[in-house]
């Protein structure tokens, strides 16, 4: 489908459309995506360009506060969602394979799912030339795949 100018899907109020059905007479579908990034303490945050400091990386407070959910806050999401039998969905940078691995066995001792997610946040893949988007892709699952198993 080509997206028209507007956007990729044909316009309609909620009004006009028919009601939406769950399976089992569900009444609420949810999907928990959790993202599990990772950013490289040396090299500058996407978007941080104009905040960076004279002296450049190490930006060791705007990498902390990113890093705190891999060590402290997925934990917490994971024991909370325990609690409520529901299982994630992980937007995965396939570069926490490589450097926290035991982030990814915890989300998969939890039955969660993963989703490959990019290589790092600081690295975008839509910044990557066609010509070599292919090949990261292919990088990044394999890199997904050698841990968890499963592609």
């Amino acid at each position: 489908m080509e997206p028209s100018r507007y956007g990729p899907f044909r316009f309609s109020m909620v009004s006009s459309r028919p009601p939406l059905r769950w399976p089992n007479g569900k009444s609420l579908a949810l999907w928990v995506v959790p993202n599990v990034e990772i950013f490289h303490l040396d090299t500058p945050m996407p978007g941080d360009a104009n905040e960076r400091p004279k002296g450049g990386t190490p930006m060791v407070r705007e990498w902390a506060q990113r890093d705190f959910g891999n060590r402290i806050g997925l934990d917490r999401v994971i024991r909370v969602l325990d609690r409520h039998n529901v299982r994630g969905t992980v937007a995965l940078n396939s570069d926490v394979c490589v450097h926290m691995p035991e982030v990814v066995r915890a989300c998969l001792a939890h039955g969660w799912e993963l989703m490959g997610h990019g290589k790092t946040n600081t690295h975008r893949l839509n910044e990557v030339p066609p010509e070599e988007e292919r090949v990261l892709v292919k990088e990044i699952l394999d890199t997904i795949e050698g841990l968890s198993g499963t592609r």
